[in-house]
């Protein structure tokens, strides 16, 4: 007998809101409709443009060859941050052949944009991109156990990231229940 995850959001109450019930703010401050910047975000969630406290760091995991261009944050920055040091890179780790091509005229979107904002909001934090496996398009499977590559690897170390930031994810119904029970565990484990 196949057993499937619960749709959780069957049940989830659908709210619906016309234009007339909208209201319009008249302090948008640096946001605009059309574009989000760093500087909209600081404004909205009030995070600080200030370099933060030496020893803070932030991982960023990589799937699916999703590789972020040095090239590409360098413009990120320029464009948007250009109080934060243009050639700000990230420190890299490499899990099950995973790597970080440069150059590679990379269309890497998720990558790209993951390190790009971690970088462009989180002001002069050491940023330490973890490049999980080589498979372009992972199953759901290999997906799951790039995911329990990353948490092994994070719950291994003695002074882990205080902070990992990612954007990946895939269908529960893709991935089968053993391995789905092997993250889920060992996320928990420690």
């Amino acid at each position: 007998m196949e057993r499937r995850f619960p749709n959780s959001v069957a049940s989830a109450p659908v709210i619906e809101f016309l234009p007339s019930q909208l209201t319009k703010r008249d302090d948008t401050g640096p946001c605009n409709v059309s574009l989000i910047t760093p500087e909209c975000l600081q404004w909205l969630y009030e995070i600080p443009t200030t370099p933060a406290s030496h020893g803070i760091e932030l991982a960023v995991p990589g799937y699916s060859n999703e590789w972020p261009q040095e090239a590409y944050l360098k413009t990120f920055l320029e464009r948007y941050r250009p109080d934060i040091d243009a050639d700000t890179t990230w420190d890299l780790v490499t899990l099950d052949g995973g790597s970080d091509p440069q150059g590679s005229n990379s269309t890497s979107v998720e990558g790209n944009l993951d390190m790009q904002w971690t970088i462009g909001l989180a002001t002069n934090v050491t940023v330490r991109l973890i490049s999980v496996s080589n498979i372009s398009i992972p199953t759901g499977d290999e997906f799951a156990e790039s995911l329990i590559d990353t948490a092994s690897y994070m719950l291994d170390l003695d002074d882990p990231p205080q902070v990992m930031s990612t954007s990946y994810g895939v269908n529960e119904s893709q991935v089968s229940e053993k391995l789905a029970l092997c993250v889920n565990l060992r996320l928990r484990s420690d």
